[in-house]
């Protein structure tokens, strides 16, 4: 009985550091802008989120609009697409 409970404490070991590895993981992505999900078969998946302009109509990519004032223009021509 005394090795089933010292195998138990070593994979309770183990299981915490595991966790803390995945914790530690899951949080370095969410820094680097990823939203992260483990699905039910502890597959973990990220999803990396662009950084958006909110306007009336949409959201734009502030790699193709910029917002001059209350506008949002196109970068490309300069044409007013929304209000911010």
């Amino acid at each position: 009985m005394m090795n089933v409970t010292i195998d138990y404490l070593e994979n309770r070991a183990a299981e915490r550091t595991q966790a803390a590895g995945l914790v530690k993981l899951v949080r370095n992505f969410e820094e680097k802008g990823f939203e992260m999900r483990v699905n039910a078969k502890g597959e973990l998946w990220g999803i990396k989120r662009g950084s958006m302009i909110k306007g009336e109509k949409a959201d734009y990519s502030k790699s193709l609009f910029r917002v001059v004032g209350k506008y949002i223009v196109r970068a490309c021509d300069g044409m007013v697409v929304d209000v911010a």
